[in-house]
């Protein structure tokens, strides 16, 4: 998958995003997830009237297909405020497009502020989700989720700067959590203004 950003264009594939994931677990920092879906709490400390716009890209690539959608999200808040309280109740929503897909459905618990949430960290927030077009409809891909015999968990890692900027990298998220199906990686950018 090409991504193009600040005028370069990188090409993303499985195997890089496995790559910065790892980098990521090496690092320490903050810990937390939950994603960009329905109204979201005011953030602690913000007037009402206040409002940060999150504009990004969500790409995917599994064996089979690609996508790339770019998003706008609105929420009560300023950048700076979210960045270091979170979308509220001590979480952090990474924004992300809507349906049509695809789309993500990412939370960080437990949120600390903007650093880097290595695999480690995000692995316990269960209920991260991929969903891509498929065949036959909407595939859903687990990132962090496990149950059952034959499930796996995906791998994901957050960097958020102070201006509520940030990237999520993903990878080996199988489809349906199945080590059987087909896996998918990418990454979701955004930038934030106030």
């Amino acid at each position: 998958m090409n991504i193009s950003t600040r005028g370069a264009t990188l090409a993303v594939s499985v195997p890089l995003a496995s790559l910065v994931i790892s980098l990521a677990a090496c690092s320490s920092s903050p810990a937390g997830s939950d994603a960009a879906t329905g109204t979201q709490s005011p953030v602690v400390g913000v007037s009402q009237g206040a409002s940060a716009t999150f504009t990004g890209t969500i790409y995917a690539s599994t064996p089979l297909t690609q996508a790339t959608k770019p998003f706008t999200v609105r929420l009560p808040g300023t950048c700076a405020s979210i960045a270091a309280h979170g979308t509220g109740d001590g979480k952090f929503s990474v924004p992300s497009a809507r349906l049509p897909d695809p789309q993500a459905d990412i939370t960080v618990l437990n949120f600390h502020g903007p650093g880097t949430y290595p695999p480690a960290v995000l692995a316990k927030d269960k209920g991260d989700i991929l969903l891509l077009p498929g065949k036959s409809g909407t595939g859903r891909y687990p990132i962090s989720a496990t149950a059952g015999k034959g499930h796996v968990a995906g791998k994901e890692v957050l960097f958020l700067s102070k201006n509520g900027a940030g990237q999520l990298v993903y990878s080996d998220a199988h489809e349906n959590g199945l080590a059987a199906d087909q896996a998918a990686a990418g990454l979701i950018n955004w930038s934030c203004k106030s």
